[in-house]
């Protein structure tokens, strides 16, 4: 699917709301500047109601309470090792209620891919302000 951003946006929100009951891990992949941050920011505000929604760049995870569950946003970016995820202390929590938007995950596939996740990759186009999106599910059976 190629749209614009605004579209785009509109477009993975409905689908998040379908989907974040039958799911919990969501992958974000795309090169810098692809709108991961934004995209995954934008959720996070429309499901909570929070305003200020930062980037976690430097603090690795930042976490925020939809309903009774707690959602993480996670960026992968400067982590190393498999290790450095496992002392995030996190993602024993998901098999529970918690929701993970993780970004820059592509390194680390051989650790998500013991849980069934959503993969969401966006790509720039020649056009400025469209994004090709590519999602996919992927379960353990």
């Amino acid at each position: 699917m190629i749209a614009d951003k605004k579209k785009a946006e509109k477009i993975i929100k409905k689908m998040f709301e379908q989907k974040i009951e039958d799911n919990n891990l969501f992958l974000f992949s795309g090169d810098l500047g692809t709108g991961k941050t934004t995209l995954i920011s934008s959720i996070i505000t429309e499901l909570t109601g929070e305003r200020y929604v930062n980037s976690p760049t430097y603090t690795i995870v930042n976490t925020y309470n939809w309903e009774d569950r707690e959602i993480f946003h996670v960026d992968l970016y400067r982590l190393e090792t498999i290790e450095d995820i496992l002392e995030l202390g996190i993602f024993e929590d998901v098999e529970q209620e918690s929701i993970f938007f993780v970004e820059w995950p592509d390194d680390f596939m051989g650790f998500f891919k013991q849980w069934k996740h959503v993969m969401i990759n966006l790509d720039k186009t020649d056009k400025e302000d469209e994004r090709e999106i590519m999602i996919d599910e992927y379960s353990l059976y």
